[in-house]
């Protein structure tokens, strides 16, 4: 992932993604968090769409609430809060969206 080539509203999502994963004690970032991140995002593009399309993003997000409940969580005094790694899983996404942009010669990567 190069994050110089995200927009700001996609760091956004990847910082939000990093803090829900902390919040839950996850060791890594899933595509659960960053899915959370992009439908709870302020002046985000992915809820506006989400409202157009007749769709309740709080009954989403209790739902995604719950997903990320289920993703072990690491606590006690060996774990380090500030390292959260990026599975692979959401790598795959990350690069997926990258090569995406680089094909509809997209500069940067966006929520969308």
């Amino acid at each position: 992932m190069n994050a110089q080539k995200f927009t700001k509203k996609a760091l956004e999502a990847v910082n939000a993604a990093q803090s829900i994963a902390i919040e839950n004690q996850n060791m890594q970032i899933m595509p659960e968090h960053l899915l959370y991140a992009l439908v709870d995002q302020e002046g985000g593009l992915i809820p506006q769409l989400l409202k157009k399309m007749g769709k309740d993003t709080d009954n989403l997000l209790a739902l995604l609430d719950s997903a990320i409940g289920k993703i072990p969580a690491v606590s006690g005094s060996g774990r380090e809060p500030d390292k959260i790694y990026i599975s692979p899983v959401t790598d795959k996404i990350f690069n997926e969206a990258e090569r995406l942009a680089n094909s509809m010669r997209d500069e940067y990567v966006s929520v969308e």
